[in-house]
């Protein structure tokens, strides 16, 4: 019996990408190997002996937890909302049991969205077909510390665009043009059609004044390789949500 890792179960909007502001049942599972330096969920890159399910009466289960065992918590949250969004962590890095949890789910007739770095692409064929939505966050050097692996980050786009994908990547004052540039560059020669999303980076401390007009000019600046170019902050963050 296939079992898996989770960081946390959760309602509420999504808040990145084009589809901010839609209600979601949130999986986020636990465990990523990349080990990005301003990881912005820094609980979920271990894989936790426990995992939460928030609400009104939180529950604290077991990780690793059977298929079955979560499918049976989740199936009941789906029937008042539209989308399932399985996060991370990094949902790709147990693709045997991400592709058996979501073909369960799938019997729920919910679209499910997957949010993912953009790296794996071997395992997100093999989950593919259980599949509507895939959200590509690509990681920037000013945000991992590490070059982007554009042969890994083509071959993920390539399966991607099958299905409705958009990329994101998250720009903060340190991040130079040529990053973002160099990605939007690939993701044109994958495919024109993916929307393209720059997230201003959340930090603790306000952004230096004319931040976010030079972001803007940068995505006016893309929209001569892209046609659907746009620059959305963080939602669920401004509203005080989880």
């Amino acid at each position: 019996m296939l079992k898996g890792y989770i960081d946390e179960i959760f309602v509420s909007v999504q808040g990145e990408g084009p589809m901010v502001g839609t209600p979601m049942l949130f999986v986020r599972f636990g465990g990523c190997q990349a080990a990005c330096e301003r990881c912005d969920t820094p609980r979920a890159r271990t894989q936790m002996s426990q995992f939460v399910i928030h609400g009104p009466s939180p529950e604290t289960l077991l990780n690793p937890v059977k298929v079955a065992d979560l499918t049976a918590r989740i199936a009941p949250k789906l029937r008042t909302l539209p989308f399932l969004a399985v996060t991370g962590g990094e949902p790709l890095e147990q693709p045997g049991f991400l592709s058996l949890l979501l073909t369960r789910l799938s019997e729920t007739g919910r679209r499910i969205l997957l949010e993912t770095r953009g790296f794996h692409h071997r395992e997100l064929a093999e989950v593919l077909p259980r599949v509507d939505v895939i959200s590509a966050d690509i990681k920037l050097p000013s945000f991992t510390g590490r070059p982007v692996p554009m042969e890994e980050t083509r071959a993920f786009l390539e399966i991607a665009k099958q299905k409705t994908c958009y990329v994101k990547v998250v720009a903060g004052p340190d991040t130079g043009e040529a990053e973002v540039i160099n990605v939007a560059r690939l993701v044109a020669d994958v495919g024109s059609h993916i929307p393209f999303i720059i997230q201003p980076r959340r930090d603790e401390k306000p952004p230096p004044p004319g931040e976010a007009e030079r972001l803007l000019l940068l995505a006016v600046q893309l929209t001569k390789l892209l046609p659907d170019v746009r620059l959305i902050p963080q939602v669920h963050s401004v509203l005080g949500l989880r």
